[in-house]
């Protein structure tokens, strides 16, 4: 292992190679091919499986030749792999195992791609060991979501033609761009909190650039879960902060904010006030049918689920008249129910879905533990936080791809 093709190859150099190929993983963005089936999708998720595949195999070959490089394990890591084994099960048990395993070359979340996420996570924890490494990480990522932008910029103003890309840029649609724009904006706002010189200055120009390309599309979720993560993170700064009025202004936001939240949520269920009338106007009433048969699937199957990307198949089973109606939207068939944990709840049942929340709680408390012991700043702490919130809540009205998933 420690040669190839008679050549010794020191572990500085497979060390770099495994961390370009971090760096070519966050350029997956950027894959669009016109010539395929799915444009927009295809050509990410082949180069996702071949990137990871590849830097995992030298992240392998660095362990031996360099065994402080390993991952140590952390809570996150084992809840990641729990989700992972409940996701099999949820598969092998579902109604279409192989549909569970292999997925499709369109929206693919299946046990294989979770399987590669899998791959990239031990394979980050290689080689991103240090804070400069995490900073080079965010100024790639960074530098891709600016291509990303301005192209869909020139869509828009008609520097290139509309149908070069549908609709969201190299994304192939609006909703998708606005995800990935949510996480691009975390970047940047790092770079521009944490980091020094040329790479502050670039995270300062990409976080304007970044709002303004999300403000210019019609992901009205994302743009409100975006302000209310910046919100949020300033009410997290206000109460780390030594005052006691600044602590308890900052308090006063973030409860203003879950009441907000929690309101806006259940009016959004119920007939006849201006949200539910404003999510209609925006989209259709279609989410609120698809919810439904959302949850009259989940007690069809509630331990395990249907098998993940198997949602398609409880809507069908559980289809409603209302689809190819005015209500409805027009829309006759739903492979998602454009909303994650409504989708998990579906396709994993409740053990699914709580090994997704027991994630999401690790993470959490992971951040929580690493600021009380100094290893990451406030500002860095509360801008994690910020960002899963409201990529939490931005959830809520959509669904996931490989792309999302690999940045989150």
């Amino acid at each position: 292992m420690e040669s190839l093709y008679g050549m010794k190859l020191p572990s500085p150099f497979l060390e770099r190679a495994a961390l370009w190929g971090i760096y070519a993983l966050l350029a997956t963005p950027l894959l669009f091919s016109n010539d395929l089936l799915f444009p927009a999708m295809s050509p990410k998720l082949l180069w996702f499986f071949f990137v990871s595949e590849v830097t995992f195999v030298l992240c392998v070959w660095l362990w031996r030749l360099k065994p402080s490089t390993r991952p140590r394990i952390s809570l996150p890591l084992v809840l990641f792999f729990i989700l992972f084994i409940v996701l099999a099960l949820s598969a092998a048990r579902g109604v279409y195992p192989l549909n569970s395993f292999w997925g499709s070359l369109e929206t693919n979340t299946s046990v294989l791609v979770w399987a590669h996420l899998g791959l990239v996570l031990v394979s980050l924890l290689t080689v991103a060991k240090t804070p400069q490494a995490w900073t080079n990480i965010a100024v790639v990522a960074t530098i891709v979501g600016l291509v990303v932008s301005v192209l869909d910029l020139s869509s828009i103003f008609s520097v290139v033609s509309p149908k070069t890309f549908n609709s969201g840029s190299t994304l192939g649609n609006s909703s998708f761009l606005g995800t990935y724009l949510l996480f691009e904006f975390f970047f940047a706002a790092y770079l521009a909190l944490c980091a020094s010189g040329r790479a502050r200055i670039l995270g300062m120009v990409a976080v304007i650039i970044f709002l303004f390309t999300l403000f210019s599309t019609d992901a009205a979720a994302v743009s409100i879960s975006v302000l209310g993560g910046l919100l949020l993170f300033a009410s997290l700064l206000l109460c780390a902060s030594k005052g006691k009025a600044r602590r308890f202004l900052g308090l006063a936001v973030i409860f203003i904010l879950s009441v907000t939240f929690i309101g806006t949520a259940w009016l959004a269920m119920r007939n006849g006030n201006p949200v539910h009338a404003w999510i209609l106007d925006h989209s259709s009433g279609s989410r609120f049918v698809v919810a439904k048969i959302a949850w009259e699937a989940f007690w069809e199957h509630p331990i395990l689920g249907w098998g993940p990307e198997n949602f398609r198949f409880a809507f069908l089973s559980h289809f409603d008249p209302c689809f190819g109606g005015e209500y409805c939207g027009g829309n006759i068939l739903f492979d998602r129910a454009h909303n994650v944990f409504l989708d998990i709840l579906v396709t994993t049942g409740l053990v699914g879905l709580m090994a997704y929340a027991a994630l999401w709680v690790g993470m959490f408390f992971h951040f929580w533990q690493a600021f009380r012991r100094n290893a990451i700043s406030i500002r860095a702490a509360a801008l994690v936080v910020s960002v899963l919130v409201a990529y939490f809540v931005q959830n809520l009205t959509a669904f996931d791809t490989v792309v999302s998933l690999l940045l989150f």
